[in-house]
């Protein structure tokens, strides 16, 4: 009897039961007669909390994970040694890894020491993220990209969020700030300009003294013209080279830029004889939550099928992965499979994707984004 053990680690996204469903049948296709699921990611293993998804039903348009997930990773000998014993009591031959950046790196580390051919496990990750910081050797013709589950269906959200925003902004002669997560990467924040944000500051892009006072031309200019502003930002936006930190939860947690910069603004516009109220508005959890837009589902289902097909032939150390950014009728295309030594972040391209003269996106990142935002449609 074949045992496949799936687990989904770190933070969720709307896409994860589309991955699960895809990674389960898949995976009887291809012969594995025993599928087993640890709650709770890694730390399911080290506690054995398992149960038989051979035969549940799952629901891919249900956001979130039925599998549920912690921030955890097996960093230490002992936590290594103890997942290998408890895979092997169990007589898991195969294990995928549902995961970040975070959780794929830690699963990398896995993969890499003697203990998975010593106990007879192979091993798999899985990408998802909705911060899209995950090098997937995607390409949009010869500029690098990258394309995760769970990112499409965030993006859509906080265009969403923007889009209805701006009634609010119109209707007090606001400026607002949106704050979305992302603590290296932009693309997230960059979503805020699909609906309707005119300027955004991602982590890729450092502001200069010259910088501020040039933005701060430009945003008066707007809101002299329009009446109100909406601008993103990425949590890890940095001011002065530093991150703002949220202390409430610790020294690793991000948060409070957009309160920061609410607060530059009104006092730059303020040296520019314009007194005018910002407001901040986080956008917090809601690109994680509810069910997941259709192209994630085919998305993740299309990779599910090609962990079937890996499984198969006997891989180990690797995820699935998608080459291009297709259209929605063209998903499927262009799946691949890398080593999981090869996992490290990505960020947006700034180079391509973000015009520092406008400090906005560029119309590349907008065409790229329609494969699955449509701005007329949200």
């Amino acid at each position: 009897m074949k045992t496949l053990a799936i687990l989904t680690n770190g933070g969720d996204t709307c896409s994860l039961n589309a991955a699960i469903k895809s990674i389960r049948d898949h995976a009887i296709a291809a012969g594995y007669t025993r599928i087993l699921a640890f709650e709770d990611g890694y730390q399911g293993i080290v506690n054995k909390s398992v149960k038989l998804l051979t035969w549940e039903p799952i629901d891919p348009q249900q956001g979130g994970t039925i599998l549920r997930s912690q921030r955890f990773a097996p960093n230490s000998d002992e936590e290594r040694r103890i997942i290998f014993q408890n895979l092997s009591d169990l007589e898991v031959s195969a294990l995928v890894v549902i995961g970040g950046d975070g959780t794929l790196s830690a699963t990398k580390a896995l993969c890499q020491g003697g203990e998975a051919k010593d106990f007879g496990v192979r091993i798999l990750g899985f990408p998802r993220t909705i911060d899209n910081d995950i090098r997937t050797n995607t390409f949009e013709g010869e500029n690098e990209v990258s394309l995760c589950p769970g990112y499409p269906s965030a993006a859509i959200k906080i265009a969403r969020l923007t889009r209805e925003l701006r009634t609010t902004a119109m209707s007090s002669r606001k400026i607002f700030i949106m704050e979305t997560m992302g603590r290296d990467a932009g693309w997230l924040a960059a979503a805020t300009c699909l609906g309707g944000a005119e300027f955004v500051l991602i982590p890729e892009v450092e502001f200069k003294d010259d910088d501020w006072n040039r933005f701060f031309e430009r945003v008066a200019k707007l809101y002299a013209f329009h009446g109100h502003v909406i601008i993103g930002v990425s949590e890890g936006f940095r001011i002065g080279g530093v991150q703002e930190m949220d202390a409430a939860f610790g020294p690793r947690k991000l948060g409070g830029v957009g309160v920061k910069v609410a607060k530059m603004v009104e006092m730059g516009l303020h040296g520019l004889g314009l007194n005018v109220a910002v407001r901040y508005q986080q956008a917090g959890y809601i690109p994680r939550m509810g069910a997941p837009c259709a192209y994630d589902i085919e998305l993740a289902s299309a990779l599910g099928a090609e962990v079937g097909a890996m499984l198969e032939d006997g891989r180990h150390g690797e995820l699935p992965v998608s080459t291009i950014v297709p259209t929605f009728k063209h998903i499927g295309e262009g799946i691949s499979r890398i080593p999981l030594s090869r996992i490290e972040q990505f960020f947006l391209p700034a180079k391509t994707f973000y015009d520092s003269g406008t400090f906005s996106i560029t119309d590349s990142f907008i065409d790229l984004m329609k494969r699955f935002v449509d701005p007329k449609g949200l």
